[in-house]
């Protein structure tokens, strides 16, 4: 085992109960029960434990971002997880991929952190778990369990487990995911920011539907006619009227195209400048001496406006979705610490649970296959049960975060389909170049962000086959079993496998090594090199190379049992059929 046994210890002022409940093997389950004696708003308690070092090559968890590396035990690597804010678990694994700690918790509402760190006196890791991080309402008592899973298995099967392991602690629902979510979309923000034309979207709408868009996510600026950054117009949700005028005939004009609607709303923000402002002055989570604040979802008349916003949305407007924005800004401050007797919900989190579970519940009840995109970092398993879409934050142009954030979802998504963040490119580039925002997020669902119309031939080219190509392979790519390798790379090579199918992208020069059973095998170039490897040492058959727009350089027979370079251009590919 990875734990040095008889090193947990718990640090707090409370009375406390730590019993392991223990049942299967290398799978440690700790059940802590806090006993406050009456009600308070807890100060933070910490438990701590150490981990051997001896396998321990680099740290992951939701969050990490570029933060993979074993740092100082006096400056931790920390996980931060809330309701509305990534999801507790944190793994420990060596240079081979395989787990040595994986410390998860059951409770994913309630404010924690997990953090690990290197002793320089002893090279052994210490790890902290620390409850309350963040202002929570007075509570008298707390309970939840700790996971620590020591299993010598690769991390995203541990992850696989740990999502299944949220889902059935917490009793959550998997959460329908419509099939018009699986297909690529068109979005407006970088292509048009706040500066909204219908016309000009309508015509985007019918191009992006010939390249195989299925939906156009309307951004911010359609409920304001300043373009200012920032947030003090918002709250009301009403149509701005020298950019959209009637909404109804612009969702109309949308569906002719073939195309679903969906809108984007920054759901808790109010601004000075909107009528809501003064409706709800004094119902805010932060101080309302900012330019917009942030509403409390704990009064039921909050939750109740918001709701029946997007419901009249839906019926009087014939929207598909929402884009639902900064859900994680829903967190407590010293403005909105104590409850009063106008709120009907005394904890944040189970106040942020009840808006979603109206919202979702009323939706439905217009729209069966109601559309809702969640952002990182709002995407902890609470959150995949109300949103069907799980869309990695914004990176314009940036292929390698894209590729890391869409990876980091995919490897503890347990229900809803990641969306990659939006796509844009230099026009003046070349096809190869262009075609890396794509190749780098295959393992989720593209959001392309460009004025259509301005695209060169080649680029057109590109991404009508890159989109034919994720809508052919959309099983594999995004219900598929995903296997990922070094992490702490940003991910040097992923392929997804469903029945007899395969598809992987290398991003590093890696060799994959086909596994048995596989009757069709595709291999993505998104290196810096003219070349891939394989090793066939489990099929054979013919291949074809194809270059980034689709056309075929090069046919072939593949014999098995070799090892081999493949003569394969950047952001091309080799379909290898049995």
């Amino acid at each position: 085992m990875s734990l040095y046994e008889n090193t947990i210890k718990i640090y707090t002022q409370y009375d406390y109960e730590l019993c392991d409940i223990s049942n299967e093997a290398n799978i440690k389950l700790l059940k802590l029960r806090l006993d406050f004696k009456e009600k308070i708003n807890p100060e933070p308690v910490v438990i701590k434990f150490y981990v051997k070092s001896e396998n321990v090559f680099a740290q992951w968890s939701p969050t990490a971002e570029y933060i993979r590396n074993i740092r100082f035990d006096w400056s931790k690597a920390e996980c931060k997880s809330s309701a509305a804010f990534g999801a507790p678990v944190q793994c420990l694994y060596g240079a081979d991929g395989i787990n040595s700690m994986t410390c998860a918790i059951a409770d994913f509402k309630t404010p924690v952190s997990i953090k690990c760190g290197v002793c320089e006196e002893n090279a052994a890791i210490e790890m902290d778990i620390e409850f309350f991080t963040c202002m929570t309402a007075k509570r008298s008592s707390y309970e939840t369990i700790i996971r620590l899973d020591m299993r010598n298995i690769r991390i995203y099967d541990i992850m696989r487990d740990v999502s299944g392991w949220w889902r059935k602690s917490g009793n959550l629902p998997d959460m329908s995911v419509p099939d018009i979510a699986k297909h690529p979309m068109y979005s407006t923000w970088y292509s048009y920011h706040q500066n909204i034309d219908t016309e000009a979207v309508v015509a985007e709408c019918k191009k992006a539907y010939e390249l195989g868009m299925r939906a156009v996510i309307v951004d911010d600026g359609w409920q304001t006619d300043n373009s200012e950054r920032g947030y003090a117009y918002c709250g009301d949700w009403k149509p701005a009227i020298k950019r959209i005028g009637d909404m109804k005939a612009f969702v109309d004009a949308v569906h002719s195209t073939g195309m679903k609607f969906i809108l984007w709303y920054s759901v808790p923000f109010v601004g000075k400048y909107s009528e809501a402002w003064n409706k709800f002055k004094g119902k805010f989570l932060d101080s309302a001496d900012n330019d917009y604040c942030v509403l409390d979802p704990r009064y039921r008349e909050v939750r109740d406006y918001l709701t029946g916003i997007y419901e009249n949305a839906v019926r009087e407007w014939g929207i598909d979705g929402f884009k639902l924005d900064f859900i994680d800004s829903l967190r407590m401050t010293e403005s909105s610490n104590e409850y009063n007797s106008e709120m009907d919900t005394e904890q944040l989190e189970d106040a942020i649970e009840k808006l979603l579970g109206d919202i979702l519940k009323r939706l439905r009840a217009i729209k069966p296959d109601i559309l809702i995109e969640f952002r990182q970092n709002y995407i902890g398993p609470l959150m995949q049960t109300y949103g069907n879409m799980l869309r990695a934050s914004d990176c314009p142009y940036d292929a390698l975060t894209n590729r890391m954030r869409t990876l980091d979802l995919r490897m503890m998504s347990g229900c809803g389909v990641v969306h990659s963040d939006m796509l844009m490119w230099d026009m003046s580039g070349s096809a190869e170049n262009a075609a890396r925002q794509i190749t780098n997020v295959l393992f989720s669902v593209p959001q392309i962000s460009v004025k259509l119309n301005d695209i060169p031939a080649e680029h057109m080219e590109m991404l009508k086959f890159y989109l034919s190509f994720c809508d052919r392979y959309c099983d594999v790519l995004l219900e598929g079993s995903l296997h990922v390798y070094q992490p702490e790379m940003l991910y040097s090579m992923a392929y997804a496998q469903k029945g007899n199918r395969a598809v992987a992208v290398d991003f590093s020069g890696v060799v994959w090594n086909i596994e048995s059973g596989i009757d069709e095998a595709v291999y993505v170039n998104a290196a810096q090199k003219d070349a891939l490897y394989i090793n066939a040492e489990n099929i054979d058959g013919t291949y074809d190379i194809l270059n980034c727009r689709g056309k075929i350089i090069e046919k072939g027979t593949l014999l098995r049992n070799t090892l081999k370079k493949f003569n394969v251009p950047v952001s091309g590919m080799i379909i290898i059929r049995r």
